[in-house]
């Protein structure tokens, strides 16, 4: 074997063992991206997962609050009498009168938006 083959195949040899050295860290490189995400995205449905058992909570406790408060608002609707409003300065209407529904009025409130009604 000549100087010139020798130093031309030695010279592939190392070309070779650089490109699967690139090869084996871009590899490894690959592998840790991947183990990285995959540890984030655990850490984050961790994360949802208490925040989630949070909001429960809290939506517990003001449903058990608006269970509340209609109770009250019952025990209140059903104070309220005459004599309640006699106390409060209210009376009676001498004169009772209403709306009916004609075509008229059925053309104008449709004609209305629903804020205005």
């Amino acid at each position: 074997m000549t100087t010139a083959a020798f130093i031309q195949s030695h010279t592939r040899d190392i070309e070779e063992t650089t490109l699967y050295k690139r090869a084996a860290l871009l590899a490894l490189g690959l592998i840790g991206v991947c183990i990285i995400l995959y540890a984030y995205a655990v850490g984050s449905t961790i994360h949802f997962v208490i925040e989630r058992s949070a909001y429960q909570k809290e939506a517990q406790q003001l449903s058990a609050n608006i269970g509340t408060l209609q109770v009250e608002y019952l025990a209140k609707a059903q104070a309220i009498n005459l004599e309640r409003g006699a106390s409060l300065g209210l009376h009676e209407a001498r004169e009772i009168s209403f709306v009916s529904k004609t075509a008229a009025t059925v053309s104008k409130l449709s004609v209305l938006a629903p804020h205005e009604l």
